[in-house]
């Protein structure tokens, strides 16, 4: 039996970790190779519920990103988002995202998931990853002392538990501003991933 392509690529890791950095640098090599891959984000649409109400409350717009502001509003948007899953049994963001994944596989274009948190439910985003045959990408930054960036949350660390155990790949790289570093980290630890991508896609 033919192997499906990879056509969903999951991204975990703390707060701040560069999960969507990492995708852009995937993403520039990818279609360098005429490769089309979309990003999807899980909580876009938990900032579009919110915008509104954080610019009139806190004159602060949830799609910022200034990182003292994001952590101003953080609390908010957890508490908004864990609701939301327990009303869902943890598919309710999941369940938005699948129309957009649906659409990339027709179109052709490996989709991006930049933040998978959670695998606390059985139907959770992990376990939502997994029924799309999509692969998991574990991140985790260092700053200049050489520690971890840590979970921001206590949900983010007993999940990240999980989802560093289910990762089919894992990067590490450090603080830096130096992009050419950022790309060595990721085509050096990711190589498999990206060709694997590559080779599925020519």
């Amino acid at each position: 039996m033919t192997k499906l392509k990879t056509k969903i690529v999951g991204l975990s890791g703390a707060g701040t970790c560069g999960k969507d950095s990492c995708f852009l640098i995937i993403n520039e090599f990818l279609a360098s190779k005429n490769i089309n891959s979309e990003r999807v984000a899980l909580a876009d649409p938990l900032k579009y519920e919110l915008n509104e109400f954080t610019k009139k409350q806190y004159g602060i717009s949830s799609f910022t990103i200034k990182k003292e502001e994001k952590e101003i509003i953080r609390p908010l948007m957890v508490c908004h988002g864990k609701i939301k899953r327990q009303l869902t049994n943890g598919k309710y963001f999941t369940s938005i995202a699948q129309g957009k994944v649906d659409e990339n596989n027709r179109n052709g274009a490996i989709t991006f998931i930049t933040d998978i948190r959670y695998s606390a439910y059985s139907e959770d985003e992990l376990q939502w990853l997994r029924k799309n045959d999509g692969v998991l990408v574990f991140i985790e930054r260092f700053d200049s002392d050489g520690q971890i960036i840590p979970p921001a949350n206590d949900d983010e660390k007993e999940n990240n538990i999980k989802l560093k155990k289910s990762a089919d790949y894992q990067l590490k790289w450090i603080t830096t501003p130096d992009l050419s570093v950022r790309k060595d980290c990721v085509y050096t630890q990711l190589s498999e991933l990206i060709h694997k991508l590559e080779y599925e896609n020519k």
